[in-house]
Formats: structure tokens, sequence, C-alpha cells
């Protein structure tokens, strides 16, 4: 299957540099629905030479691409007919059956498939959680986070990935808090980084912030105990981290922990209080969470925890348990300026949580992407 030529992409597909909005706007084809009529694979190729050799964005916007399912076929079948083809041909639309396109232009479909996906799709939903949110009976506070999270996207790129976080994840991914979608890994991930990095500025070693990966290694080695025996069996950071809660160098272990491979709780692991304090929005018991944490904690040090709970606000929905077991490591962290969230039937103020998040994550984003420009004045 050929690539498509560099000096055609600039023509065709959107630029890399693009902000979100003005992506958005680009004139992508459509598609076919995957529903639409099976047909001969073999009709898609011919061994005429290409007939149409100038195209733009605006020449293609107007012929849509085959269905996803089509596609998908064609790839798999690909190397059957193009070694013996010399055009590609849109045989899905009847009345181009006698234009003839060079055969890269099979990866061109794919391409604007997978863009219209996994990136167009996604933003175009943002786009109107903001719209549907933005409305005027809201709190002055919540257009005003809606207007900013629409000037963020004025200036954040369409592609590449986010800038200043550990978690080196896709631009895209940033459209989940601007929805009603449950946080991955990724955006707790991103998040409990910006909590280390407040905690760092003000000098604040007290707290040590663990991701989720942590928590989900002690569990796997609290399973296979029997046959694995720890510490040999630990990776590093998991040693460590038990060797320093025994000796007290590291205090009060925080973090956010993922149960049933679907639903964040947050941890506190206290060990000024000798305490295991743990918050599920939900109210479950996290039984083997907790019995794992124990396990380890005890071997490492002869203290006896005590199971407590940690202040967390009651979920009123299904996909918001990522905010609030960030919210309850946060509150604990800085009780006096980050209260917990208020329970509410209402999504207001989780929507509005989550416009906050997002556009902390932007910031960050946007200042590493100046941030060469502006050593450069120096």
């Amino acid at each position: 299957m050929s690539s498509i030529p560099a000096q055609f992409w600039a023509h065709i597909l959107p630029c890399p540099t693009l902000s979100v909005t003005h992506f958005l706007r680009f004139p992508f084809p459509s598609q076919l629905p995957k529903s639409s009529t099976k047909q001969d694979l073999r009709t898609f190729w011919s061994s005429k030479k290409p007939n149409v050799l100038e195209f733009t964005a605006e020449t293609l916007k107007d012929l849509p691409i085959p269905s996803a399912a089509v596609l998908s076929a064609l790839i798999s079948t690909a190397h059957t007919f193009n070694h013996e083809s010399s055009s590609i041909v849109y045989a899905h639309l009847p009345n181009r059956l006698h234009f003839y396109y060079p055969p890269w232009f099979l990866d061109y479909w794919i391409t604007v498939s997978s863009l219209r996906e996994h990136v167009k799709v996604p933003w175009m939903q943002a786009e109107l959680f903001l719209s549907a949110n933005g409305a005027k009976w809201h709190s002055s506070e919540f257009r005003r986070l809606c207007q900013s999270a629409q000037n963020a996207l004025l200036c954040l790129p369409w592609c590449g990935n986010v800038h200043g976080f550990a978690d080196n994840a896709p631009t895209v991914t940033l459209a989940s808090y601007l929805s009603r979608n449950w946080l991955s890994m990724t955006h707790i991930n991103q998040q409990l980084d910006l909590l280390r990095q407040e905690l760092s500025r003000v000098g604040n070693q007290e707290y040590e912030i663990l991701g989720p990966d942590f928590f989900t290694k002690v569990r796997w080695l609290y399973r296979d105990r029997a046959g694995n025996p720890y510490p040999a069996s630990g990776n590093r950071l998991i040693r460590e981290v038990g060797h320093d809660l025994a000796k007290g160098t590291r205090k009060i272990i925080c973090g956010v922990a993922n149960i049933n491979e679907n639903h964040w709780v947050g941890i506190v692991i206290d060990g000024t209080e000798c305490k295991i304090k743990f918050g599920n929005s939900l109210g479950g018991s996290g039984a083997e969470l907790k019995a794992a944490i124990r396990w380890w904690i005890q071997i490492h040090t002869s203290l006896d925890f005590e199971d407590a709970n940690l202040d967390i606000t009651r979920q009123s929905d299904a996909f918001n348990c990522g905010l609030f077991a960030l919210n309850a490591v946060e509150h604990f962290t800085h009780p006096n300026t980050k209260p917990l969230l208020h329970y509410s039937a209402s999504p207001a103020p989780y929507n509005e949580d989550r416009l906050s998040r997002f556009l902390k994550i932007c910031n960050q984003d946007l200042e590493m992407v100046c941030l060469p420009s502006r050593l450069c004045l120096f």
C-alpha cells in the first residue's frame, strides 16, 4: 500500500499545527454509514492510469469516503489487488466510476476515517458540551469557565501529545473532560501530577502522591503472594515506599486507586495516625484493596494500621467517580482551600469541576509549548 506523498498532505489533510477550533472547520469529506451496501472490492481497483491528478481539500470534501466496514475490507485485501492496479476508484459513488485516482488514495481514505472517528467526533462532542452548558440560565462563573474553555480550543493544537505531564497522552484525550465520559487513568495521572506540583511549590513534603498503577501492583502482589513471595517479587518503587514508610521518611501516602476495573476511589495511608483512610463515592468497602495495602504495610513495619473513612462526596451519577476520588485526596491535602464537592442531583457543579480541571491541563500544556520561545527572549 503506497503512502500519501508529502507534497499533498498540506492540500488534502489538516495541518498538524491547527488549533482544535480550526481543525473542526477543516472541510473533511463525509463518510458512508457502516450499514452501507456491501459491494465487490475489486471494483475499487483499476488497471487504468490515474486521470485525476489535481485535488485539494475543497475539491474532495463533496466526495464521501467509503464506510468504515468497506475500508477495513479494503485494507485486508489491498495486497491482493494493489500490486496489479494502477489506480483506485470511488466505486461506492456510481457517478464517479470513470474517475481514476492514484492508488495511495486508499491511505487518504483511511486517514480521513481515523481522524473523523478518533479526533473530530470527540472534539465535536466537547463543543456541544460547552455550547449546551454555556446557556444563560447557568451561573456567571459557569459561563465564564465555558468561555475560557472555548478560548483554550482556539490555542490548543489538535495534533500531538499533551505537554508538561508524566503521562505522554494524545491531546484528543483532553476532550473527555468536556463530556459525560468516565475519566481514564491518563486523566487521573494528569490531575495527580498537578497536585504534586502544588505541594512541591509550597515546599510541602508531608504528603507523597502516588498514582493508580502503584495500588494496582500492590494488589497484584497480594493476589500472587503464595507463588511469588514479596518483597523479592516487588518492583523497586513499591519496596522503597514500604521501607520509607517503616522508617518514617514517608509519613502520609495519598492517591487514587482503581477497583473492579471501572471505579476510582481515594486512598490515604497515614503513617502519623497509623490509619488506612478509604473513600468510595459509591459507598463500597474496598475490602480486597485494603487487605492488600495492610498486607504490604505489615511486611515492612510492625505498626498496626486501622481502617478509617476518607471524607468524600456521595456520587449521584454513573461516571464521575474520578472527580470525587481526586477531590477527596485534594481536600485531605488542602482542607482549607479545596472543599469537598457539594452533593447535587444536578450535573452543574460536577461539570464546573470538569471544566476547571480541563483548563488547568490546557494552561500547563500551553505554558510548556510556549516556553522555548520565551527563553529565547533572555
